[in-house]
């Protein structure tokens, strides 16, 4: 595995294949959301937004409830992310 770039809120790795490189990027979010119900109110946005270029998941122990996002999808970036979350009334900022 290869670092080839980090920021605040996204870390990209390469992962050669035998053809051509496969880019992961990952985002890291600080959340409000505290239980399985809520979780389960944003899978849908969530599964619209990652799926099927990547995977999810809440960390609800952690003091941050956090949000862990892998996606191999360009398209999506962060603020997007977070306006998506928020608008469905939860406060999401990436970690730092």
């Amino acid at each position: 595995m290869t670092d080839i770039g980090l920021s605040v809120a996204c870390v990209y790795f390469v992962y050669p294949s035998k053809l051509n490189l496969r880019i992961v990027m990952i985002w890291v979010f600080k959340t409000t959301i505290k239980n399985k119900i809520q979780v389960r109110k944003v899978a849908p946005l969530l599964n619209e937004l990652v799926l099927p270029h990547g995977k999810w998941n809440f960390d609800l122990e952690d003091c941050d409830k956090i949000l862990r996002i892998e996606n191999r999808k360009m398209e999506i970036c962060e603020s997007y992310i977070v306006e998506q979350l928020s608008a469905s009334g939860y406060r999401i900022e990436v970690l730092e």
